[in-house]
């Protein structure tokens, strides 16, 4: 424990001051709760102003429980009851000195420790008595603190209730069978075995130090989980399979944390701690050695230092683990959580002159600083008397699903640079587990490097970064800024992992100390480690075909056509294309694509050509491996078009029919579909826009959405074909006199693998006859 107690221990003058006050203060309590007439049975009642039960008759006369203030946070029910202890298979130090009690509060734990005063008959200049929990399921004991004891009562302490037993030993058989059976003394608790793998250095929850809560998790764990469930042995429980790399063990360190906050033995709650340090020597390893004995379980151990200038009061926790006998003193053997794994640490205790000191710290980083004390208080805890077993079972379970701490350490989030399929980076939430294709982006990444931010909420935090238990960098910041890394990522995985840590001082001319928050592992695995550089020709290749929308935005205008794409078979640098709207039976739009070079296709992961049309705004995205087109509209909006399995041509076919006047001396054409042979009857003057009764000429149009093919026009009346490429559609103009009569073959070619092939022939029959 690193907290600087906020009270100074006791003198004896000091003591019977205080007990004066308690008894006068205690003569003037009227909440006192007890029947006028005790039963065996007696149900009493505390509600959360506090109180004192005291039983006046019977075989319980005398026992009584003192209820602080707010100890409770509603009415609480006690029935107390007792019975004989008849048990004779029990240890042979035992001696039951009173009865079984049993005082069942409905398993409410108090906010703070209760205590509990019970009569007995006892020789303390040759005995010693202690209080233990009994369960009758299975006969096993555990031990109560004691705070005082005399002739005639003993007082103990605990936060819960079950049944109680009192039993004293002969303290001259109690040094004697440590002496002649140190092995009757032994928990079977080792370091090294069953601690955690980490020393104390504290965390952002618990900046001084949480050597009670990392003590009281390696007690629960070894009682409640090895001893009852045989689990794994704590050492390597929750140590990630990373031995010598204690910073990754996030969910355990966590947990000792979270306890630490919750059982603070510095907080004002547990001053009664200091009376426990009123008795001799002799008592408290008398207290110890019986816990042992009875229990063959560890005990907690609280050890103090006071600095007679300031009075201020350092503690730490401690494990007790077993007992030996040495040259002439006895050894208490230590597992301390600033030392982990360390099965040399002990206190030395001689009949004489009682315990020894003991070197250790709040802290680990206080050692490590040479800030270490010797201490030379010493204070027997127990196991769970002071402490909510129930409340550290639920926290475990929040460390298998790893949430432990979450609602007690403050919040960070992890991001990673990702580059979109539309050619964008975006700052993305970061997995545990990531497959990265490595996009390089000029001037900021490689292809072998991905870029990592941390965003928290203090204003004050130190980042650390690792890659393969490595450090590879450090960052801090003072101004709640985001800290960015960039990492260079190997071959496949690559185990990143994170420290993140507050920044703290006690006061502002003290440099800041890291406080642990959280280790966050994350495995990216770099799926390509060199840039793939593919054909451009290649890929191109593949693109021709025509494309039908698939999927568009919700913000596309419903009106907006439903138009389709056909890209040529004849690719080059500039991609042929035409939109073409079946529905008016029209080319939408015509022209070529440019086709970047500058494509992410050259880096790794799946290829991305871009194109752009130099005609209009749009943005458009091809991927050849899935044959999809998306087409970005200016606004934001995008159409997904999907290549289909073959390619269909529809040609529409027209010819001008009349004019018709629009206005003035301004006419128009009309145009029909055509359906059969052609028949002229009206000659039109085509320059002066006006009929001029001696020559006519028409117009043979059609469209398609074919992206580009060679169009012959085979006239009757002509030797020499005349032909033109083009893109869309095409057309020609028909002169004509009064009398002709002929036909007109159209003869279309596509390019098909590598050649020009006719793919589609039209012949029209014309005539003309202008004398009706």
């Amino acid at each position: 424990m690193n907290n600087l107690f906020k009270m100074f221990l006791k003198s004896q003058k000091l003591a019977k001051v205080r007990m004066m006050l308690v008894i006068i203060i205690f003569g003037a309590i009227t909440f006192f709760v007890f029947k006028t007439a005790p039963a065996p049975k007696d149900i009493l009642q505390v509600d959360t102003s506090g109180g004192t039960i005291t039983i006046h008759e019977g075989k319980l006369k005398g026992f009584s429980i003192d209820i602080p203030e707010a100890a409770y946070t509603s009415t609480v029910t006690f029935d107390i009851t007792s019975k004989p202890f008849d048990n004779n298979e029990v240890p042979d130090l035992f001696e039951a000195i009173t009865p079984l009690i049993h005082i069942d509060n409905q398993n409410t734990p108090a906010q703070q420790p209760l205590t509990v005063t019970i009569p007995i008959d006892l020789d303390t200049d040759h005995e010693y008595a202690m209080a233990f929990y009994y369960d009758e399921t299975d006969g096993s004991f555990e031990a109560i603190p004691t705070i005082a004891l005399t002739d005639d009562h003993i007082k103990i302490m605990t936060s819960h209730f079950s049944s109680i037993v009192v039993s004293k030993v002969k303290m001259s058989d109690l040094f004697e069978l440590v002496f002649m059976s140190p092995e009757k003394f032994d928990s079977g608790f080792e370091a090294g075995i069953d601690d955690f793998p980490f020393d104390n250095y504290g965390s952002e929850i618990a900046p001084e130090g949480h050597c009670a809560g990392q003590s009281l998790g390696m007690i629960w764990y070894y009682t409640e989980r090895k001893l009852k469930y045989s689990d794994e042995n704590l050492f390597t429980r929750f140590n990630q399979k990373t031995p010598d790399f204690w910073i990754d063990d996030s969910d355990a360190y966590r947990f000792a944390s979270v306890l630490q906050d919750t059982f603070d033995f510095d907080s004002d709650k547990f001053d009664h701690f200091f009376e426990m340090l009123d008795a001799l020597d002799q008592a408290r390893f008398l207290s110890v050695a019986y816990a042992l004995y009875m229990t063959r379980e560890p005990q907690l151990f609280a050890i103090y230092k006071t600095d007679e200038v300031t009075n201020e009061v350092y503690g730490h926790a401690l494990v007790v683990n077993k007992l030996t006998y040495d040259l002439n003193q006895y050894k208490i053997h230590i597992v301390d959580p600033n030392f982990h794994g360390d099965t040399s640490r002990f206190i030395n205790y001689h009949e004489q002159t009682g315990f020894g000191t003991y070197y250790s710290g709040s802290n680990a980083e206080d050692i490590a600083n040479e800030k270490g004390i010797n201490y030379d208080r010493i204070a027997h805890i127990g196991q769970s008397a002071f402490t909510d077993y129930k409340f550290i079972d639920e926290q475990y379970k929040k460390v298998l699903d790893g949430t432990i701490g979450d609602t007690y350490f403050s919040e960070v989030r992890f991001e990673y640079l990702r580059k979109t399929v539309e050619d964008t980076w975006v700052w993305t939430p970061l997995s545990n587990t990531l497959d990265y294709e490595g996009h390089a982006k000029d001037n900021v990444l490689s292809n072998t490097e991905i870029a990592i931010r941390v965003i928290a909420k203090w204003q004050n935090y130190q980042v650390t970064l690792f890659k393969n238990q490595e450090t590879i960098a450090s960052e801090f910041t003072n101004n709640w800024d985001k800290v960015t890394f960039i990492v260079d990522l190997g071959v496949g995985k690559n185990a990143i992992g994170i420290l993140y840590s507050k920044l703290d001082r006690k006061i502002i001319t003290e440099d800041f100390k890291q406080k642990y928050n959280a280790y966050h592992h994350f495995d990216i695995t770099l799926v390509q480690t060199e840039p793939i550089v593919y054909d451009i020709d290649e890929i191109r290749a593949g693109l021709p075909g025509q494309y039908i929308e698939v999927e568009r935005s919700s913000g596309v205008d419903i009106n907006y056509p439903h138009l389709e794409i056909t890209i040529s078979e004849k690719v080059d640098t500039y991609m042929r294309f035409v939109y073409f709207d079946h529905a008016l039976k029209t080319t939408n739009k015509k022209g070529d694509w440019f086709a970047s070079l500058t494509v992410p296709g050259y880096e790794s992961g799946t290829p991305i050509l871009i194109l752009d049309d130099y005609r209009q705004s749009d943005h458009y995205l091809i991927d050849p491996s899935a044959q999809t087109i998306k087409r970005l509209l200016s606004n934001g909006e995008y159409i997904l078009y999907e290549k289909q399995p073959s390619v269909t041509y529809v040609y529409y076919y027209y010819h001008r029919v009349q004019m018709i006047q629009v206005s003035g001396n301004v006419y128009d054409y009309v145009y029909a579909l055509i359906e059969g042979p052609i028949v002229y009857d009206k000659q039109w003057k085509i320059d002066m826009m006006n009929p001029d009764g001696n020559s006519g000429q028409d117009e043979v149009i059609f469209y398609t959405n074919n992206p580009i093919f060679d169009v012959y026009f085979r006239d009757s009346r002509s030797l020499y074909p005349f032909y033109r490429i083009a893109s869309g559609g095409s057309g020609t103009y028909i002169s004509m006199t009064s009398g002709d009569q002929y036909t007109l073959t159209i003869e279309i070619r596509n390019y098909v693998d590598g050649a020009w092939v006719i793919t589609e022939t039209q012949t029209f029959e014309f005539s003309a006859d202008f004398t009706q």
